[in-house]
């Protein structure tokens, strides 16, 4: 219908059809054209939306008479002849008459288009078919629509945000088939016209939205800490939603020193240029080391390395993944003493000779940003940082180059094979403190190394007992296995059989003698 004013204009089938209605009254009610019982559904405008039954055309839903066909069938019926349209065809029929020639522009598009505009009479056909059979598309109210797609964004908003994501994605996906799926079947069973359009678009701002936010925290994340962690550790700390607490908190974790043995003798060999380029060579590979397993880089001290497990991100195992780093830092080692080796005429033999020592230890500690309100540092403070970094120093003191606390140690499992150095008391610490030595992979040990693992205890059993006869015995066993081991400057054996007996055999310790050894310097 048009509108005209506040009245309405019925149009060419509604006229027709409304011939059919003697004495109905026609009136608007609420959104529809109330023709007696009979509501028609428009829109303030007075449209109507058609409720299409399939293609049109001569082939389609509607029957097409040509007119040729009827003038003769006419001429045959009057003069004889064979008429292609039996006597009284059209009687009871509603007859539309237009033209399908594309020079009369009156050809359509409609929802069935592409595969051709059809002439105008296939739209009042329509018409007239669903004001006769109530076949009326049902429109669901704006209010409705509003509603549904705020409840949609909301969901999304609540998901997205709250959920991991291998929960709200497949959870959301699902609602979203869910309402699409239903709508079309509202559609095609009832008729009943859902807009999907506005709680997709909705869903679709909604992750929008969070993702551009997402984007902005992981680069806050990775401006702040991409230098220290890996990216991995950047996605777990949003995807948690751990944010390092400003000034400091407590925690677990394990903190790793590396230094490497005499390197101020390098530079006296090396030139500088030529020193920067092995340093940075060698942090590289310690670092993608470190990173790789879940470790948080500090800072680099010249050669040195500190390091720490367990922030910003927890990690319940971050004892095993700090040993891992160490074993793995030195293998890494191993690999480019090699390397320098076979580069003959570059390096000097000290290069292809580097070592460097471990120092780990395990407990409390704070971490977070330190400093200045100019300058800040995610850092680790506490007496656990203090003990690891004294464990890496003091381990020139037996010839070793990975020396851990008992606190590291009672967290390790059979991966790792190790030995207990003894119970020292660290230059600069008041309590006394049992240390052992990480030798190598469990699964990786030599049969040399399997049996100085056995013989060891014993040693520092006959130690612990003072019976100095049978420990330097064994002690002169497990010497025989340490001279596999290539670099180091003395061993855990000739500590005992040449400094440690010798002094408690000439100062007895007494019966109640704790085994402690105090080291008097780093």
């Amino acid at each position: 219908a048009y509108k005209l004013g506040q009245n309405y204009l019925p149009i060419l089938a509604l006229s027709g059809w409304l011939s059919e209605q003697p004495g109905a009254v026609v009136k608007t009610v609420n959104g529809s054209l109330q023709v007696g019982v009979r509501a028609i559904p428009i829109d303030p405008e007075g449209r109507y939306l058609l409720n299409w039954y399939g293609p049109g055309g001569s082939k389609g839903v509607f029957k097409y008479i040509t007119f040729s066909s009827v003038i003769q069938s006419a001429s045959a019926l009057r003069y004889g002849g064979v008429a292609s349209l039996p006597p009284g065809y059209f009687k009871g029929k509603t007859v539309i008459v237009g033209a399908e020639a594309s020079g009369l522009k009156d050809l359509k598009p409609t929802p069935f288009s592409s595969l051709g505009d059809y002439p105008g009479m296939e739209i009042w056909a329509t018409l007239l078919s669903n004001l006769r059979n109530n076949d009326f598309i049902t429109i669901v109210p704006d209010y409705l629509n509003v509603m549904n797609t705020i409840l949609v964004t909301l969901l999304a908003f609540w998901a997205f945000s709250r959920l991991p994501p291998k929960l709200s994605y497949p959870g959301l996906f699902f609602v979203l088939v869910y309402i699409i799926a239903l709508a079309a079947y509202l559609w095609w069973a009832e008729r009943i016209l859902v807009n999907v359009t506005m709680p997709v678009t909705g869903f679709i701002f909604a992750y929008a939205f969070i993702f551009f936010n997402e984007q902005k925290d992981k680069l806050f994340l990775k401006k702040a800490f991409g230098t220290y962690i890996s990216p991995e550790l950047i996605n777990v700390m949003y995807q948690n939603h751990e944010e390092p607490q400003l000034g400091g908190e407590t925690i677990n974790g394990t903190p790793l020193f590396t230094d490497i043995q005499r390197f101020s003798s390098f530079s006296e060999l090396v030139s500088a240029q030529d020193l920067v380029a092995l340093l940075n060579e060698y942090l590289t590979k310690m670092t993608d080391i470190l990173l790789s397993e879940g470790g948080t880089l500090d800072k680099y001290e010249g050669d040195a390395i500190i390091a720490f497990f367990g922030a910003p991100v927890r990690l319940p195992d971050h004892a095993v993944r700090a040993a891992r780093t160490a074993v793995r830092m030195q293998k890494g080692l191993s690999e480019l003493r090699e390397k320098w080796r076979q580069e003959k005429g570059r390096w000097p033999d000290v290069v292809s000779q580097m070592r460097m020592r471990i120092g780990l230890s395990s407990g409390e500690m704070v971490t977070g940003n330190m400093g200045s309100k100019t300058r800040m540092n995610y850092t680790m403070m506490g007496d656990t940082v203090n003990t690891a970094a004294r464990l890496e120093s003091s381990a020139k003191a037996y010839g070793v180059y990975t020396q851990i606390s008992h606190h590291t140690a009672a967290l390790l499992g059979e991966e790792f094979a190790m030995r207990e150095l003894g119970t020292t008391r660290v230059f600069g610490k008041k309590e006394a403190l049992t240390t052992f030595e990480i030798l190598d992979y469990t699964k990786d040990l030599s049969d040399a190394d399997r049996e100085l693992l056995a013989l060891w205890p014993q040693g520092l059993a006959a130690v612990k007992n003072q019976t100095w006869t049978i420990a330097i015995k064994i002690f002169e066993q497990t010497l025989a296995f340490e001279r596999q081991f290539e670099g180091r400057p003395t061993n855990p054996s000739r500590v005992y059989l040449e400094e440690r007996i010798p002094y408690w055999r000439a100062h007895p310790p007494g019966k109640n003698w704790d085994g402690i050894w105090a080291l008097s310097s780093k």
